[in-house]
């Protein structure tokens, strides 16, 4: 389960329409480099708890149950597209163990550069 929230000082500068991508990746040499797991919402959902898993997969080539670990990413996109560009926003939670159950929490706070 993933938390998403959004810092108040990223929430003035984004507009409630824009495309939030949340996903989950095997870490860079773990497995594929396509996201495992993706939701795609809106800034004006957020915050919001949602669930990654085997359903939320791209294909099924690529499963989140595949991987031990994941890095977790939610990102505002200005440019609705999923490929981080610069000016977009991003929080991320590193070597998140698929297995253990957690919850993580995420914080949308960095801009790309």
């Amino acid at each position: 389960q993933v938390e998403v929230s959004i810092a108040p000082e990223v929430l003035a500068k984004v507009n409630s329409d824009d495309a939030v991508f949340i996903f989950a990746k095997a870490p860079e040499g773990a497995g594929p480099a396509m996201p495992l797991a993706a939701r795609k919402l809106k800034v004006s959902d957020l915050p919001i708890a949602i669930v990654l898993n085997d359903q939320s997969a791209m294909g099924p080539m690529a499963k989140l149950s595949q991987v031990k670990f994941a890095n977790v990413v939610a990102r505002i996109s200005k440019s609705g597209q999923p490929i981080a560009q610069s000016g977009d926003y991003e929080g991320r939670y590193d070597n998140v163990d698929v297995y253990a159950n957690k919850v993580i929490q995420i914080d949308i706070s960095q801009q790309k550069q």
